[in-house]
C-alpha cells in the first residue's frame, strides 16, 4: 500500500483521483492513514468483523478490537471517511458479543456501519469444520445452519440495546 501510495504521490495522473479501499485494521497505522489521504484515498472500509476477540479467534483474524479502533481514529484524524463491516451471527455468537461488537464500532466514531447478520462458510475452510467440530460437541449456540431460530438472535440484541 505505501508503494502504490508514493507512486501516486509522486507520479500521479495529473488531477486528483480521489480513491477507496478495503484494509484490515492491522497493520494499519497513524503514518498509513497520512499516506493515503495525501494519495488521494477518501474512504477506508475496515473488515472489523466483530468487537470481540472471542469472535475474532472463531472468525480466523489476528487483530483485536483495539486494532480497529486505533485504525479508525488514525483514518478520522487525516480526514477520511471510515466504514465498519460487522459480521454478526457467525458459529459462537451470542446476544452479549453481538451487542460488544456494535459498541466498539460505536466507540470507535466510524463515518458509517455495515452489519451483516449470519455468514456463509465454504467447504474446505476453517469455519464449516469448526462449526461441525462446536455442534458434534454439542455446543448450545447453534444458531448456524438453521433459521427458524435467527429472529431471536436479533430480538435478544434488541433487547439489550433496550435495556431490556
Amino acid at each position: 500500500m505505501r508503494a502504490v501510495c508514493n507512486e501516486l504521490i509522486t507520479r500521479g495522473p495529473g488531477d486528483p483521483v480521489h480513491w477507496y479501499r478495503y484494509v484490515s485494521p492491522t497493520p494499519f497505522s497513524e503514518e498509513l492513514a497520512e499516506l493515503m489521504w495525501r494519495a488521494g484515498c477518501r474512504g477506508i472500509d475496515f473488515g472489523a468483523e466483530s468487537g470481540t476477540e472471542e469472535m475474532l479467534r472463531a472468525l480466523g483474524r489476528d487483530f483485536t478490537p483495539e486494532d480497529t479502533v486505533r485504525a479508525v481514529r488514525a483514518c478520522r484524524s487525516q480526514g477520511i471517511v471510515v466504514m465498519l463491516e460487522l459480521l454478526i451471527g457467525a458459529p459462537g455468537e451470542t446476544p452479549q458479543t453481538a451487542r460488544q461488537s456494535i459498541e466498539m464500532a460505536r466507540q470507535s466514531e466510524p463515518s458509517c456501519i455495515d452489519i451483516s447478520l449470519g455468514v456463509r462458510g465454504y467447504a474446505g475452510t476453517g469455519m464449516p469444520r469448526h462449526t461441525q467440530e462446536r455442534m458434534a460437541a454439542g455446543d448450545s449456540h447453534g444458531r448456524w445452519g438453521r433459521t427458524d431460530d435467527n429472529q431471536r438472535l436479533v430480538e435478544a440484541i434488541a433487547d439489550g440495546e433496550r435495556g431490556a
